[in-house]
């Protein structure tokens, strides 16, 4: 029965991210995205929970595993976490702003949202002893790079030779 509520959750993480996908492909491409901005943020909360519940309905577990396993895959998931707030908070929240942030955070890191989500999406798996929801992390980053791409895209366009300047003083 777990293998079946963790596919579930896998498929519904997966269908939240292709939609978030689509939104940031339309958004790159300077068109108005299929659906409304409220619905991809609830899909979001909604991929997120699903992926939350992959650790915890995960067939495959890491084990045995040491000791200092999940203390340090907390540390890796929590700043994670750590990361995405800092940076939401630096950038006055979820919405867009009129000028390019270079400061704090994004003064090394471009994107430090996916960054952080990266590092929760590897860290609590690690935690959890969760292989397959690790390994999944993989088709996250995927979707993760490809709306970096699009969305460097479009902030290029946006902030033109200053964005380009600032893309060479950063990472990710």
């Amino acid at each position: 029965m777990e293998e079946i509520y963790f596919i579930a959750a896998f498929v519904a993480c997966f269908v939240t991210y292709v939609l978030h996908t689509e939104s940031h492909y339309s958004s790159g491409k300077g068109k108005k995205p299929r659906f409304p901005e409220r619905f991809i943020e609830i899909s979001v909360m909604v991929g997120y929970l699903a992926w939350f519940s992959m650790m915890f309905s995960d067939p495959l577990k890491m084990l045995p595993y040491p000791s200092f396993q999940t203390p340090a895959g907390i540390i890796i998931g929590v700043a994670g976490i750590l990361v995405i707030a800092k940076a939401h908070k630096q950038k006055d929240g979820f919405s867009e702003t009129d000028k390019l942030v270079t400061t704090g955070m994004y003064s090394k890191i471009r994107h430090p949202i996916y960054f952080g989500m990266m590092l929760a999406y590897i860290g609590f798996p690690i935690a959890s002893g969760s292989m397959m929801t690790l390994a999944s992390a993989v088709v996250w980053g995927v979707f993760a790079l490809a709306w970096k791409r699009w969305e460097e895209k479009g902030l290029v366009k946006r902030f033109g030779n200053e964005y380009i300047e600032y893309k060479k003083k950063t990472l990710f």
